[in-house]
């Protein structure tokens, strides 16, 4: 039996998976194409549900150009071209950050809740083919709670990562590593009201104790007793002011100190110098910067919390393992911001359907597949 028929004896069941994939998108999903200009002359395709389709059609299963002309076709939406698939994934560029960021701002995850929202917060990059750096940075947030996507951004390569591209409110706390430890950013989400959770850069990261002394992270390290956690008052200048946080210290295990003092000897090495003492001592110890009161959570409960970072490691793993958003096959700038978006916008949307328990069919029938949502058979990528 070929791909095709296979395709027609499910079509009840994908056509119901789709029709729920369009009722995912925000209300004004058909007037927002229009405004961002995705639909402008309605020749082959004609409704928004149709381009989106054909999106899915090529950032979701992962379809050549041609095999999504040809399969618009016979999904009835209209006769194109590869030239002309690439045109109209090029024009929905601006369209498709839309709906992305509607979709999450519509779950209103982490407002009007009592209590503290935990959101880990990190980034991945992507590459083009042949390319050996990095073209796209994707940065996302995940509410711990729930272990949902709720932001997410697109950036090219010279967007770093830092707390300032994300929303902060009153009550947030940011769970992140050591590549947000920047004094600009954990003072712009201190000043909204919210507060971190970061793995300390040590020598990037200036602290003082509270009578504006430096103070270097070993330093409090040597006051440990052996296996205890630390738990030091430090502040932190900005820009003129001065921020008020917690210094957490905890010894690594025995048999981890080895592999950390390989990994600073190498590091250094990169740089070209050697590794110096102090950074040595150093490796033997995880220092966690957080602005939560003592009142709100000890030391251990920092430690505890920090471990829970690797949750969103996750969340990337399975865009990049299940939706293979790192096999971006496009050079073309509008294209490979339109193939990134739309397996992001699919992402959002399966995370959606299994939270709401959507998967499972009372008849016994199979679970959503990430290629349902373009209503295409699995295998028939190419």
């Amino acid at each position: 039996m070929c791909q095709y028929a296979v395709c027609m004896e499910t079509s009840t069941t994908i056509a119901d998976n789709w029709q729920q994939t369009v009722d995912m998108m925000p209300s004004d999903f058909e007037r927002s194409a229009r405004e961002h200009r995705a639909i402008m002359r309605k020749r082959e395709i004609k409704t928004p549900k149709d381009l989106l389709r054909v999106i899915f059609l090529y950032c979701m299963c992962d379809l050549s150009i041609d095999h999504v002309a040809l399969r618009a076709k016979e999904l009835g939406i209209g006769e194109l071209t590869g030239e002309s698939v690439l045109e109209r994934l090029r024009k929905s560029v601006a369209w498709l950050s839309y709906p992305v960021v509607r979709f999450l701002r519509d779950r209103g995850l982490g407002q009007g809740a009592p209590g503290l929202h935990v959101r880990v917060v990190d980034a991945t990059t992507i590459s083009v083919p042949g390319s050996t750096g990095t073209d796209w940075r994707i940065h996302m947030g995940v509410d711990l709670e729930s272990s949902r996507i709720t932001s997410v951004e697109l950036t090219g390569p010279e967007g770093g990562e830092t707390l300032v591209r994300h929303e902060a409110e009153p009550g947030l706390v940011f769970l992140v590593d050591r590549g947000y430890a920047h004094r600009r950013g954990v003072a712009t989400v201190s000043d909204k009201g919210a507060d971190v959770v970061v793995r300390l850069n040590w020598r990037n990261f200036p602290l003082e104790d509270l009578k504006g002394k430096p103070l270097g992270p070993t330093e409090c390290a040597e006051k440990l007793e052996p296996g205890k956690i630390g738990d030091f008052d430090v502040q932190f200048h900005y820009y003129g002011r001065v921020y008020r946080a917690r210094l957490v210290v905890a010894p690594i295990p025995d048999e981890a100190i080895e592999k950390a003092e390989k990994r600073a000897a190498k590091a250094a090495s990169k740089k070209h110098h050697d590794v110096s003492p102090e950074t040595l001592r150093a490796s033997h110890f995880t220092f966690v910067l957080t602005t939560l009161s003592r009142d709100t959570i000890s030391a251990e409960q920092v430690m505890a919390l920090y471990r829970l970072r690797w949750q969103i490691e996750l969340v990337f793993k399975r865009l990049k393992g299940v939706l293979n958003i790192d096999h971006l096959r496009a050079k073309n700038v509008l294209t490979a911001q339109a193939y990134l978006l739309g397996k992001l916008l699919g992402a959002l949307v399966i995370d959606q359907i299994e939270h709401e328990g959507l998967s499972f069919f009372p008849s016994g029938r199979r679970p959503l597949r990430p290629a349902d949502l373009a209503v295409v058979p699995e295998g028939l990528g190419g």
